[in-house]
């Protein structure tokens, strides 16, 4: 997403507050689960409300793998 370069990314980060729109969101989840070579239910990458949340989604399914 353009703008960020110089942004300090925090936990508390919501996707929409810097920019990102729900297909930006579904993308960035996507790239992340490929690269972590994970398989996260659609369903349960709605519940985290921040990046830190997410983060904590993925490390979790990542300990479960």
């Amino acid at each position: 997403m353009p703008g960020l370069e110089a942004h300090e990314f925090a936990a508390s980060d919501r996707l929409a507050d810097l920019g990102a729109n729900s297909m930006d969101c579904a993308e960035i989840a996507m790239i992340v689960q490929e690269s972590l070579g994970l398989a996260v239910p659609r369903v349960e990458l709605f519940g985290p409300k921040n990046i830190g949340e997410l983060a904590d989604l993925f490390l979790k399914k990542l300990k479960l793998a």
